[in-house]
């Protein structure tokens, strides 16, 4: 989750278009100077900048109305949360080469049950956002985070979109579960 955060965090660090920070618009100032910023800030403070910047791209995306941003924000939000409390209830730390059988059985069937908590919860969200949003936004929504979702494993694995290299490799950590996969993280 952290890697995940310190990504995430870079690569959108010189895309913060319209947020302001301490009264200052961050698409307006050098990338150097943002990072600066950004730099002057405690990890909550960070998350939160980043929430609110995760939330602008969803909105600006799916053109949510004036009226209905902050209930969209809202829900939004507590499915976010939601899906995090899932996920971090799975313990991806393990090498799965250092497993017994019986041990590589329980873990697989709990990442299957944690792939189907993230699937109803995923399902529950969706009918929430339906009060604010056509099914057609929710789709497009979650397209959205699969797309973003896609794009940090890219930049996590040196890899660009069309899957060449960016910069030489880091490893091969994962860091989020997509629905039903296992999250593996070897430290490596």
């Amino acid at each position: 989750m952290k890697k995940t955060l310190i990504i995430l965090f870079f690569s959108v660090i010189c895309c913060f278009n319209g947020q302001v920070l301490n009264g200052i618009d961050l698409s307006k100032v050098s990338p150097e100077t943002r990072k600066e910023l950004i730099n002057t800030l405690n990890p909550e403070e960070k998350k939160e900048l980043l929430r609110k910047y995760r939330d602008e791209i969803m909105m600006s995306d799916l053109n949510v109305n004036e009226g209905q941003k902050e209930e969209f924000r809202q829900i939004y939000n507590r499915y976010q949360q939601e899906q995090r409390k899932i996920k971090d209830e799975f313990n991806g730390n393990f090498d799965p080469d250092n497993l017994t059988d019986e041990q590589a059985e329980k873990m697989l069937e709990k990442s299957f049950d944690t792939g189907q908590k993230l699937l109803d919860n995923r399902r529950k969200y969706a009918r929430e956002m339906q009060r604010v949003m056509k099914p057609q936004e929710v789709l497009k929504m979650f397209q959205n985070e699969g797309a973003m979702r896609e794009k940090m494993l890219n930049r996590q694995n040196g890899t660009n979109q069309n899957g060449s290299m960016m910069r030489p490799s880091q490893g091969n950590t994962r860091s989020g579960l997509g629905t039903g996969a296992v999250r593996r993280n070897t430290g490596r």
